[in-house]
């Protein structure tokens, strides 16, 4: 048994629903139409199928024939190109003994066609990776991707690093890992290396490195025998970014730890990084007690309106790190009361004012590239404008153009790179929020240029229509507007008279508006967002100064707790979040610190140098 097979041995992959994929066996990434005709494809299957200009067989553990043509196989397998060319005993023999391979599989990988299914994948990925078919591999790898649950994601990580497949264990990665350990039975099953492996991952998706402990516990309670590893895998957890009271609490005092006084000792030296970290927002990185991981989502801060006029600077926050970070990738020029999209690989940037011009134009933010495009202007100008995304279609609504307020709206298609007018809103409208839900843009409160409105609608983009529902119980302009949970939250804004930091709750199932938990700090102007499973408030007016105040909602405490500030003041910003961890990588706080440490390490070398230089030219002066 080959080490592949020792390390799968005890690993059942787990499958909630019957799937298939299909696929050809010879070129699974279709480089064999482009070289063959179809025909041709069609009648070598059909000859291999009759045992017509076969000049080989393979035969299987169970003595099954496989007669086959060895320039096809040699095709899709380096491996049988190599053991048909290397000149040995195989080379001259007609016949070859394949072994530790199934008949049904074999048939598979010399087939015209490939079903993967959840029967199967578990022996055809190991034979395809065996005999060098990386086309089929990549299928397989696939074909689990699309498997992934929280019942056997444990399972198909193992798979993909026995077969080296980076993406398939990147997209593991990224499961819920609390959510796992609390539905996965695979979970108490892993071997002290496989948790620590786990544990010391960068892109594990944990929302606090709290729970990393509980998991630790969880595991070792299974089986007492594991109490031997628990002093190895309390050095793995990440120290720096553990909240205190819960380390004074839990972690110290846990009937564990108690036992043991080299794990008391450990705990104690462990303590100065909860201590000294909050100073060291560069931290020696390679101390994986200061090391922070890589977030699922990232937060992203655009313009707004600082210390008295507009500004083009952009800050992102990772909750990993608890830490907001300069964006160095500006616009050319400042913006605010704007809004701001996410959609694919772009940020769009929506209308706004530079302190002297009112914007009808846009801009957007390729985020692979790292840089600012231009794209279509809207049809109107629109500061304190309103933006939506729906069914990829951003749409822009209401604002001021200088001289009024709109009730205009139009929608932009990406594909198309044009804006183009929808119907009118009923309410004239500048500083309202919008915000998508069930297919439906709603929006909320504002200014009509009298008064500040506590008037909702929604636009069917199927009937190109809009309809009131219930008013809030407080007049809003400057709110925040949000789609949580499946309840739509209007958040703070001015009434006309003093900020707010009410906070109210739209049901669907009784059609009313409900009190919810005011936040900290009273403001209006301010980003929103959901973000971490949190509504998130950012920065805005108090009704004295701008400010950086951060704080967040959470359904399930329904209270707001407060988070680490931004590095600016500002109001009339936007926001948005990046989902994808493959975007957020290279703006994450590891990253961005790694590239910084890496800068000041090549700078002091290169200052090394450059004395030594001087020195070794001093000495020559000598001579």
């Amino acid at each position: 048994m080959n080490n592949q097979s020792e390390r799968l041995a005890n690993t059942n992959l787990r499958f909630s629903n019957r799937r298939y994929l299909t696929c050809s066996s010879l070129d699974p990434n279709a480089e064999t139409y482009r070289r063959l005709s179809l025909q041709a494809f069609e009648t070598l299957n059909e000859l291999r199928c009759q045992n017509k200009l076969c000049d080989f067989t393979l035969v299987c553990d169970d003595s099954t024939e496989f007669p086959i043509h060895r320039i096809v196989l040699s095709a899709s397998s380096s491996y049988f190109k190599a053991l048909f060319t290397n000149g040995m005993n195989e080379t001259k023999n007609p016949v070859v003994y394949i072994k530790d391979i199934q008949s049904e599989i074999m048939k598979l990988i010399i087939g015209k066609h490939v079903i993967i299914n959840s029967d199967n994948v578990e022996r055809l990925l190991p034979a395809a990776d065996r005999f060098q078919m990386f086309g089929l591999v990549a299928k397989c790898n696939e074909f689990l991707e699309k498997c992934l649950d929280f019942d056997n994601v444990l399972g198909i990580r193992k798979f993909s690093i026995c077969f080296y497949s980076e993406s398939l264990k990147k997209a593991s990665d990224r499961k819920n890992f609390m959510k796992v350990v609390e539905s996965s039975s695979e979970f108490l099953e892993l071997s002290f290396e496989e948790l620590n492996d786990l544990i010391l991952c960068d892109e594990l998706n944990i929302k606090s490195e709290n729970d990393v402990f509980d998991v630790i516990v969880k595991w070792i309670e299974y089986r007492s025998a594991r109490k031997e590893y628990l002093e190895y895998l309390i050095r793995s957890l990440r120290f720096a970014y553990i909240d205190k009271s819960f380390f004074i609490e839990k972690i110290r005092s846990h009937p564990f730890i108690k036992e043991s006084n080299e794990l008391i000792n450990l705990l104690d030296i462990c303590s100065k990084y909860l201590i000294d970290f909050p100073n060291q927002r560069v931290a020696n990185l390679t101390d994986i007690r200061f090391r922070p991981r890589i977030p699922h989502e990232l937060l992203v801060v655009v313009g707004g309106w600082s210390i008295g006029s507009p500004t083009h600077s952009i800050e992102t926050y990772d909750p990993k790190a608890d830490i907001w970070q300069n964006f160095e990738y500006v616009d050319r020029a400042p913006r605010a009361y704007h809004g701001c999209i996410l959609l694919g690989d772009y940020i769009y940037i929506i209308g706004g004012f530079d302190g002297t011009q009112y914007f009808n134009n846009c801009r957007k933010f390729n985020i692979v590239k790292r840089e600012w495009e231009e794209m279509a202007p809207m049809n109107i100008k629109r500061c304190y404008v309103s933006v939506a995304l729906c069914n990829g279609i951003i749409y822009a609504m209401g604002g001021f153009d200088g001289y009024g307020r709109h009730k205009t709206a139009e929608k932009y298609i990406p594909e198309k790179n044009q804006w183009s007018f929808i119907a009118e809103m009923n309410e004239y409208r500048s500083d309202a929020s919008a915000t998508e839900f069930n297919g439906k843009i709603y929006i909320c409160g504002g200014f009509n240029g009298s008064d500040c409105l506590d008037s909702v609608e929604f636009y069917d983009p199927d009937t190109n229509r809009w309809a009131l529902i219930a008013r809030m119980s407080t007049r809003r302009s400057g709110v925040g507007f949000i789609n949580y949970f499946g309840s739509l939250y209007a958040l703070g804004g001015y009434d006309g008279f003093i900020r707010l930091n009410t906070c109210e709750r739209y049901d669907f199932t009784y059609r009313r508006w409900t009190q919810e938990a005011d936040m900290i700090t009273p403001r209006s102007n301010f980003g929103v967002a959901v973000f971490d499973d949190d509504i998130y408030v950012m920065g805005g007016f108090n009704g004295i100064t701008t400010v950086a105040n951060v704080e967040c909602y959470n359904f399930e405490r329904k209270e707001w707790k407060i988070k680490e500030k931004m590095n600016m003041n500002r109001s009339a910003l936007a926001a948005c979040v990046f989902k994808d961890i493959e975007l957020i990588r290279p703006f994450s706080a590891l990253v961005v610190k790694t590239k910084l440490e890496d800068k000041l390490n090549r700078k002091f070398l290169n200052n090394v140098f450059g004395l030594s230089q001087n020195y070794i030219s001093y000495l020559r002066s000598f001579n």
